[in-house]
């Protein structure tokens, strides 16, 4: 079976952040694109969400941390898109009680985040419009969770460890920003908000919805080394 990082390289790609450093404020970028900022209240190397732990996560305080990507063009996906992170949530909200963002590229892109701040489902949203579906599974705290977002115009799939837990969807075209992307923190470009408290690992963007096999795929190199519950 190919490493966690080659099976993700092997679809190409637009961000692949493994969040691996142990010292500095850049999060490199495996897919060959400019590395992100590391922001607020981050530290790093607190201990992997995919083993071993030689390949570390940084811990987001759900105050101030998450990272951020700047803008740029293959990060300009429109309609069609994968989201894909490995997430450990220590609670679901942050400290102002607001939904904890996974993923985001700003007002009138996609924004991958909790539901609402007392509940462990999980929307994909066009941000500032609407919600476009809501998972019908929830994320434990403090356990590993993959979760992935596609889209492909009308089509939208949410999947969470391996499985396909999409709920009813209310389709929204989403469009392309020049705003920068942030990854445990949404509207990052304007005032950052909705910050995550936990880990994160693997935070990937592709051009392209991923097929439920390719997703399988993900989730099956990812697996036997994800932190157990």
């Amino acid at each position: 079976m190919a490493s966690p990082l080659q099976e993700l390289l092997n679809d190409a790609p637009s961000m692949l952040l493994r969040l691996a450093e142990t010292s500095g404020t850049a999060a490199a970028d495996d897919s060959g694109g400019a590395a992100g900022t590391y922001v607020g209240g981050v530290t790093l190397a607190q201990g992997g969400l995919v083993l071993p732990s030689t390949d570390p996560a940084p811990a987001f305080d759900g105050r101030s941390g998450y990272v951020r990507v700047a803008d740029r063009a293959n990060l300009d996906v429109g309609d069609t898109w994968t989201y894909e992170l490995v997430v450990l949530l220590t609670a679901y909200a942050d400290n102002a009680a607001l939904p904890a963002t996974f993923i985001d590229k700003g007002a009138n892109a996609a924004i991958v985040r909790i539901s609402n701040a007392v509940d462990g489902t999980w929307i994909v949203r066009r941000n500032g419009v609407s919600t476009l579906v809501t998972s019908t599974a929830r994320i434990p705290l403090n356990a590993a969770t993959h979760i992935v977002a596609t889209k492909s115009g009308s089509t939208v799939k949410q999947y969470q460890n391996g499985v396909d837990v999409t709920g009813t969807v209310t389709n929204a075209t989403m469009t392309n920003t020049a705003l920068d992307l942030g990854v445990g923190a949404g509207d990052v470009s304007t005032a950052a908000n909705g910050f995550l408290p936990g880990r994160i690992a693997y935070a990937a963007a592709y051009p392209t919805a991923l097929s439920a096999a390719r997703v399988t795929a993900h989730y099956a190199a990812l697996s036997s080394r994800l932190l157990a519950v």
